[in-house]
């Protein structure tokens, strides 16, 4: 029975090699190189596993006992080695996949003996074969899908992923199946493969958590990386609305130009005859008609007015937006985006939630050299503790409006505060460093986003 069970695992770790040999072949490789090159090497790591597995079945290193771990660690570690003795180099991607395919058979066996009768679960046979089946199982499927493996979205995936994301969960799944081998192991020094189980314990735990806070890392670099994302989607959306009423405004201009001389012999012709009531007539009649600006506010700064133009458009009827003062010029566009947006947004969905007409107050001016953004509006939502939540019932994708806020005006020395009495909230933003004097006229702002139009 010894010689059978010897044989049979001698067997089950040739499949799980050739399985792990193949799967590299694959993922490295493409099938773009002749695995007959490799022959030589093969063969003679098939000859190494098979005196290795020989060694540790019949457990020829008994009188080795201050070593048995380290000869535990190399057992597990055998179809690492042997793979990069034939390949010479591996990728990240492929030690990946490699430790997954031995790591997998391991662990679905583990699973099914647990549902095993206790009898069977004894019986080191039953063991070893079952361990066999499952890892043939796994070879038949890796030969079934070869043809159905999109290589390409690998190669993209495994570009995405970084080295040392590979390299966590290569050492993860690496302590895993050292576990699970470990355990599974009979041997008669119990100290020793306690000892060693928790130290692999220690370290699959100091990995995992590293994982854990990268994960938490990512996900929160891609959120605020998603946020930004949103805001310049924005910036460039009020900056195209902004040269898209601009030229809407020159086409009219432009019109209105091609007509100028016939309108000027028209008067002509009326003043030769003193028909002078008729020339005034005609006169608010051409003033009617001359070209205005499309936006419905005039800030000072062509970024605001667009902004504020674009929330009141987009708003509901009932909801009204009034701007009183002025803005400068030197607030950064994508900042003033940032702040002008959010707290414009903020207003509408505190607004949204009223019935009947409501005004919002946007005032911006210069208060003891100070720039101040104040802005009103009418709210159901209380103030708790000083603390403003969103509204929104998706509270995980929303409420970062005021955080955003605060993000850009630690350019500018900035603080934010709020507060709420008798249902109306206000928004106060204040900004240091800005220059005091009269911002560039709106023609100016024109003027300058015509040149960088041209």
């Amino acid at each position: 029975m010894s010689m059978l069970s010897t044989a049979l695992e001698a067997i089950s770790d040739f499949c799980l090699l050739i399985t792990i040999i193949y799967t590299v072949y694959i993922i490295q490789y493409n099938l773009l190189m002749p695995l007959s090159s490799y022959k030589v090497r093969i063969i003679t790591a098939l000859v190494i596993l098979c005196f290795v597995s020989i060694f540790f079945s019949q457990n020829f290193f008994k009188r080795l006992a201050y070593l048995e771990w380290l000869l535990i660690i190399l057992n597990f570690s055998k179809y690492i080695l042997l793979t990069a003795f034939i390949y010479k180099k591996l990728l990240p991607k492929s030690i990946m996949f490699m430790i997954i395919i031995q790591f997998m058979p391991t662990t679905v066996t583990t699973g099914l003996l647990t549902l095993a009768p206790e009898k069977l679960v004894d019986y080191r046979l039953f063991n070893i074969i079952l361990l066999f089946a499952v890892r043939l199982i796994v070879f038949a499927g890796i030969i079934l899908i070869k043809n159905k493996i999109d290589y390409s979205s690998i190669q993209t995936l495994a570009s995405v992923i970084p080295n040392y994301v590979y390299f966590l969960i290569i050492l993860v799944l690496f302590l895993s199946e050292g576990l699970n081998q470990t355990s599974n192991y009979i041997t008669s020094n119990i100290e020793q493969k306690i000892e060693l189980i928790k130290i692999l314990s220690s370290l699959q735990t100091i990995c995992t958590t590293v994982i854990i806070l990268s994960l938490l890392f990512n996900v929160i670099s891609k959120k605020y990386q998603s946020d930004i994302n949103t805001v310049l989607e924005k910036q460039i959306a009020t900056q195209l609305y902004h040269y898209e009423q601009l030229e809407k405004m020159n086409a009219e201009t432009r019109r209105f130009k091609h007509d100028y001389i016939n309108h000027m012999k028209c008067i002509s012709y009326m003043a030769l005859n003193q028909e002078y009531d008729n020339i005034l007539n005609y006169i608010g009649k051409l003033s009617a008609a001359f070209p205005t600006s499309s936006f419905l506010f005039e800030t000072g700064n062509y970024i605001a007015d667009a902004i504020l133009t674009e929330k009141q458009v987009s708003s509901p009827d009932n909801i009204s937006i009034q701007f009183d003062g002025v803005i400068p010029t030197d607030i950064d566009n994508t900042d003033l985006c940032i702040i002008l947006s959010n707290a414009v947004d903020n207003a509408v969905e505190a607004c949204c939630l009223l019935g009947g007409d409501k005004i919002i107050n946007v005032y911006g001016g210069f208060k003891h050299g100070y720039f101040v953004f104040k802005i009103k509006n009418p709210t159901v939502n209380t103030n708790l503790n000083g603390k403003i939540t969103t509204t929104k019932s998706d509270k995980i994708n929303h409420g970062f409006g005021l955080d955003n806020i605060k993000r850009a005006l630690k350019k500018y020395d900035g603080y934010l505060s709020t507060s709420c009495e008798d249902n109306v909230f206000t928004l106060n933003i204040t900004f240091s460093g800005l220059s005091d004097l009269p911002p560039k006229t709106r023609e100016n702002n024109s003027a300058e986003a015509e040149k960088v139009e041209k």
